[in-house]
């Protein structure tokens, strides 16, 4: 049996942050027991004061020096402190060996000692025991607890007095910790239960959780349903129609056209309407008689209330289409500032629960639809959407309030979990504004290209 001493495998350590050596130097350690058909299983545990332990939540108070066993899903906390340590679970039940392996397990434990970490407790199937009553021999972990002190095991029953205690058990557990304390950061801690991260910079560790689990996590069930969708995919524009959106004439002339636009547009509408002598007849309009169209154009530019051109312009197609066009827009204006003032409501009603959430980014994640086919049946065709999400990062209240672990799962499902126990029921109450602020210089651009067609047309 080759026994590699601690300075041979330290550089090999997978976990330098917090444990000196690693699962397999641990069994490096005990090969000598492997090679003879004992199996050795470790897992990682931590001892300290305050955590979840075997279901029982331990504050700053607690005095007693607790094992947490991260196996068995106990929880530790961060900014506390711990000594991180292994369970070292050592099974005879493929053993054939017909030698005495006590020496050489005593051997492998000293080393351990040797180095720095102190035994906390052994247990055999009875229960706690001490190491100088475990002997490995012919296969076997057996407890030898003489009457008499000091009394050496021998396997002759001959030899063995009615006072002496013999037991033999197919596991033997060895519990012990580092001398050096520890204080687990986020990344620590995802470490040490295996999170799947989204994102990790520096000690921090963060969860994407997209839009419609946030909502599903924190809204009411009646809120959810009036605002779930909302939230999710957007306020439906035709939600937004009637008399409130269409534009008059005084209107488009004085907030919506630039000079430019005005100019073109009553050059198309004079020539819609049978070219200037028929238009300014139309306008029945005494001070536009002998003007030229330049002069005209002016005239009704500047009339005070723009009376004329609402008598004429009533009649004009393209003007029509021009006003519809301005009424889109200002509906998608009051609809995209109603979208905003929901999400900043809900954004806000998150962060009122004390959820926090460092930024909103959008993610491409792979959905499906069912297509139905020919013989009746249905199939599942993915497609790709681009989705909003939170990034959030770790908080200790996921771990702390229920003693919930996550170990073994996405960080993100550790949230959903404690959300799930928190069981908020919140009401969504944004405030809607009756109207939206059009981007008048990008609606201009539109304007001008659907005259400019006209012109051409």
């Amino acid at each position: 049996m080759r026994l590699k001493k601690f300075f041979d495998f330290i550089n090999e350590s997978v976990n330098s942050d917090m444990y000196w050596i690693s699962e397999e130097n641990i069994k490096d350690i005990f090969q000598s027991l492997i090679d003879e058909g004992f199996s050795v299983r470790t897992s990682k545990i931590f001892t300290g004061y305050t955590g979840w332990s075997d279901g029982n939540y331990l504050d700053s108070q607690n005095k007693k020096m607790t094992l947490f066993d991260i196996v068995q899903d106990d929880v530790i906390f961060r900014r506390e402190s711990y000594f991180p340590g292994w369970r070292i679970c050592i099974y005879s039940d493929k053993a054939q060996s017909k030698d005495d392996l006590t020496e050489e397990f005593q051997s492998a434990i000293s080393q351990l000692e040797g180095e720095g970490y102190k035994i906390q407790q052994i247990e055999d199937e009875d229960g706690n025991t001490n190491l100088d009553n475990i002997h490995i021999v012919n296969g076997n972990i057996i407890t030898w607890i003489p009457e008499t002190p000091g009394k050496p095991y021998t396997s002759d029953k001959d030899e063995w007095s009615d006072g002496d205690i013999v037991s033999i058990s197919k596991e033997l557990c060895i519990y012990l910790y580092q001398i050096e304390e520890i204080t687990p950061t986020e990344k620590m801690l995802s470490e040490i239960y295996n999170w799947k991260c989204d994102r990790v910079e520096g000690n921090s560790v963060y969860c994407h959780v997209d839009i419609e689990d946030m909502a599903r996590a924190v809204l009411s069930r009646s809120s959810f349903q009036h605002y779930g969708t909302m939230l999710c995919d957007g306020i439906d524009l035709e939600n937004y129609y009637g008399d409130g959106y269409v534009c008059d004439i005084e209107s488009l002339f004085q907030y919506h056209l630039t000079s430019e636009n005005q100019e073109i547009l009553l050059k198309c509408a004079i020539e819609e309407l049978g070219g200037l002598e028929n238009f300014v007849i139309q306008c029945k309009n005494p001070e536009l008689q002998s003007k030229n169209e330049q002069e005209v154009i002016s005239y009704l530019i500047e009339e005070r209330f723009h009376r004329t051109l609402e008598k004429v312009l009533k009649n004009s197609e393209i003007t029509d289409t021009i006003r519809q066009t301005v009424s889109d827009w200002e509906r998608q204006a009051h609809c995209d500032a109603n979208e905003e003032e929901l999400r900043e409501a809900f954004d806000e009603l998150v962060s009122d629960e004390g959820i926090e959430w460092s930024k909103k980014i959008y993610k491409e994640v792979e959905k499906y639809y069912l297509k139905k086919l020919p013989d009746g049946g249905k199939q599942r065709v993915p497609y790709k959407e681009n989705v909003l999400h939170y990034e959030l990062p770790f908080q200790d209240q996921w771990i702390e309030e229920y003693g919930k672990s996550g170990r073994n799962h996405q960080l993100s499902s550790l949230f959903w979990e404690w959300t799930s126990d928190r069981y908020f029921e919140s009401e969504l109450k944004p405030r809607f504004s009756d109207w939206g602020d059009v981007n008048n210089k990008e609606l201009n651009v539109e304007i001008a290209s659907i005259l400019k067609y006209h012109i051409k047309n």
